[in-house]
């Protein structure tokens, strides 16, 4: 089976959602390590708020869709995005991928 790349949504709890972003591994299963990589990466707000989910230990990663390339993924991404903008939702922005490089 090759690498899949997964769109995925995080929120400081189920039905709340701060963050869509790429991972090429299954979100619900490595949130400690996704959560790291985006701290790193990401801009300071985000950051920021990664530390503030792991304080209140209220964090949910879920995935939204996966896909066999890279591409097809990051095309997601922003589709996905601009979507929950559209509905509302004040979505975090910076680091868009969580890849293990």
């Amino acid at each position: 089976m090759g690498s899949r790349y997964y769109v995925f949504g995080a929120g400081y709890a189920a039905g709340q959602l701060s963050y869509i972003g790429l991972c090429d591994c299954p979100p619900d299963q490595h949130k400690d390590d996704i959560l790291g990589r985006l701290a790193q990466g990401g801009s300071g707000g985000l950051a920021a708020w990664i530390a503030e989910m792991r304080r209140r230990s209220e964090s949910d990663l879920f995935v939204i869709e996966d896909y066999s390339t890279r591409a097809e993924a990051e095309d997601a991404v922003g589709f996905w995005r601009r979507y929950y903008r559209w509905l509302g939702f004040d979505l975090l922005a910076g680091g868009d991928a969580a890849i293990a490089e």
